[in-house]
């Protein structure tokens, strides 16, 4: 999965990637980033392991009482068996299928290692003979495959291998048929098996929380560049000043909106708007004035829009730009107004001019008929002469381009 990880994990896993041996568990944080990245795996992987040592046991029991091993209780062990450790264990398989914490998947397979062993102790406590010792033999295989099949944690398999290895012990010296010797020998294998299948565990536990950190470690760097290139594509499509999207975005977006206006039949309307007299602003108030100015502006228009789809971008100088999709020429001109109304509302002297004034806008607007192709270039055109012709009829004003109106 890709999901973005706190900036201080990367230091955290480069500390922890420089002493390995001492990470069979992690710091919360990050142990909380394991877990969840590992909990689908691991709970599916639980699932089949349970699921084939339920099959495995079933058949190793059927076995049994087909053979006639049991002793004379054989129905009523092979019953008990089931009922002590086929139906728990296949109930376990369905909770771990349906999906649980990994707290729970733990105890659940831990319960499944235990009820694993009560099972082998019942078998060899009901068979007699020299086929007991046999089968008391074959019980490192639990041990084995619990430590090595399931993906449990080590400190659960060091719990889940002390009870068995009790429990078989146990087992061993309470046989009867079990001779001094073969008991020594299966407290030996017995121990010997569990020894050897943690210290397996832990190695794969540890390989696997190595391996995880150099993937997670990449996974954060890759998070970190798309993070640094989004943000530089961001800034090379934003006005710094204003904050609004520049002359390259708007481009990039007013030929999208042309494009989708001919594939969809939509309307569209273009406006380009400028701030009246701003030269004259600029010389007399100062130019950070001037950015002051432009920037209340820009928010201003931003903020008259009416919908998401819409955007208003500073084109250059005093100059901005307003597409809007799905547009009428009835709704270009209501927003325009919009505008023009905010900016008079900002009221921002304007000391240049003859008479004490406030700063004001002047804006043209065109609309682009589905019907008659059109460019980007030829629609933007329209609305800046529109906007010439606004200032030149004496400015603070909205001038239309009649011509989109059939």
């Amino acid at each position: 999965m890709d999901v973005a990880e706190p900036p201080s994990v990367l230091g955290k896993i480069e500390a922890y990637l420089a002493e390995p041996r001492r990470m069979l568990t992690f710091d919360r944080e990050i142990e909380a980033i394991f877990l969840r990245d590992r909990s689908a795996t691991r709970s599916r992987h639980a699932y089949l392991a349970g699921l084939i040592a339920v099959l495995s046991f079933n058949a190793m029991v059927c076995g049994e009482y087909a053979s006639g091993e049991f002793a004379a209780s054989a129905l009523r062990v092979f019953l008990a068996l089931h009922v002590i450790v086929t139906i728990p264990c296949l109930l376990g398989c369905y909770v771990v299928r349906r999906g649980v914490s990994m707290t729970w998947l733990e105890a659940l397979m831990a319960a499944g290692y235990g009820l694993g062993t009560i099972g082998a102790v019942v078998i060899n406590q009901n068979i007699r003979g020299d086929a007991a010792i046999y089968d008391a033999f074959t019980n490192v295989l639990i041990l084995i495959c619990c430590n090595i099949a399931l993906p449990m944690a080590f400190l659960t398999a060091v719990i889940g291998s002390l009870f068995s290895v009790a429990a078989l012990i146990a087992s061993a010296f309470l046989h009867s048929d079990f001779p001094l010797q073969a008991q020594g020998a299966l407290t030996a294998l017995y121990i010997l098996s569990a020894v050897t299948s943690l210290v397996a565990n832990y190695r794969f536990e540890l390989a696997q929380r190595i391996n995880y950190l150099s993937y997670l470690r990449e996974r954060v760097r890759n998070a970190d560049i798309r993070r640094d290139n989004e943000r530089l594509s961001h800034l090379s499509r934003t006005d710094a000043l204003t904050g609004l999207p520049n002359r390259r975005d708007f481009d990039e977006r007013l030929a999208a909106a042309v494009m989708r206006s001919r594939d969809e039949g939509r309307s569209l309307a273009a406006l380009v708007l400028d701030i009246d007299n701003f030269k004259l602003y600029n010389d007399v108030h100062g130019h950070p004035e001037g950015d002051v100015c432009l920037r209340r502006v820009a928010q201003a228009v931003a903020g008259a829009l009416y919908d998401d789809e819409s955007v208003a971008c500073r084109i250059g100088g005093e100059e901005f730009a307003v597409v809007l999709p799905g547009a009428t020429i009835e709704t270009a001109i209501a927003t325009a107004g919009r505008m023009r109304a905010a900016v008079q509302a900002l009221q921002i002297p304007h000391f240049g001019l003859a008479h004490r004034s406030y700063v004001t806008i002047s804006v043209g607007v065109a609309s682009l008929n589905p019907a008659c192709p059109e460019g980007p270039a030829s629609l933007i055109a329209r609305a800046d002469a529109a906007l010439y012709k606004a200032k030149r009829s004496g400015r603070d004003k909205i001038e239309i381009d009649l011509r989109t109106a059939a």
